[in-house]
């Protein structure tokens, strides 16, 4: 939600760059607390330093950064405390070496479970990272549920509906940085760690953002924004389901996990 509500106010809102500096920073930071796949979002904040810098307001820009360093550190600091690693389980970044310090070994055994479970779950994750596209794709994609499927869909077909609105992107070039954001943030996750749960609100972005571009003459902007409104909790809803029968497949193993 969180994630959707940054895209959308940047292009839904007036002068969003200018009235909701803050927000559009600090948000951001925050969200890449709670789900790391989720780092290219920190290109919505870029931006806002960007237009800062190029207004020469250097003092609004070191504030809104060291705002966003304020919520940021203390989500490092655990990280370190926790496991000896400035992000984890990333072992790339070993910058330090405390006596608690996770041994490598299982930092990375446990990175590559993430990424493999995404893709073909209890399957031996070395088997499933070695795998090329045309190999893990199948089995994964036979794997998915209808509601899945929809949202990818969907996203996929954003692209051909953004061409369709060059027009309209020469007069409202935000939503076409926005756009790009969400669909490669949105790449980016399913080449790494296809679970919808890494990246609903991007990929969710990513297929309604070109729609608000198309003009319908036979509804008011009123009915309009109301339809997309409906889309997003429809799918929200779906989402939700998706996943609460998720959790009772763990729980019960008669309880089928896709239908």
């Amino acid at each position: 939600i969180l994630i959707c509500y940054i895209f959308f106010s940047c292009i839904l809102e007036k002068d969003s760059f200018t009235k909701r500096q803050l927000a559009l920073c600090i948000i951001p930071f925050f969200i890449i607390t709670l789900k790391l796949s989720l780092a290219f979002i920190f290109l919505i904040p870029l931006l806002v330093f960007f237009l800062q810098l190029k207004k020469r307001d250097y003092r609004r820009t070191v504030f809104i950064f060291v705002c966003g360093l304020i919520v940021s550190l203390p989500w490092l600091y655990r990280f370190v405390i926790l496991s000896g690693y400035l992000i984890y389980p990333f072992p790339d970044i070993d910058i330090f070496s405390f006596d608690w310090k996770i041994p490598v070994e299982m930092v990375e055994d446990e990175r590559n479970w993430i990424y493999s479970w995404a893709k073909i779950p209890h399957l031996n994750p070395e088997m499933a990272l070695a795998m090329p596209f045309d190999e893990w794709f199948p089995i994964w994609f036979s794997k998915q549920s209808d509601e899945y499927l929809q949202i990818y869909y969907l996203a996929l077909a954003s692209p051909l509906l953004m061409l369709f609105c060059i027009k309209k992107i020469k007069q409202k070039p935000m939503h076409l940085y926005v756009w790009l954001v969400a669909f490669v943030s949105s790449i980016y996750t399913f080449y790494t760690a296809p679970d919808l749960r890494f990246m609903f609100g991007t990929i969710i972005s990513a297929a309604i953002i070109p729609l608000l571009l198309i003009d319908f003459p036979f509804l008011n902007k009123l009915i309009f924004k109301v339809m997309a409104y409906v889309i997003f909790g429809y799918f929200f809803f779906d989402y939700f389901l998706i996943e609460l029968r998720a959790v009772k497949a763990y729980q019960d193993k008669d309880t089928p996990l896709y239908t």
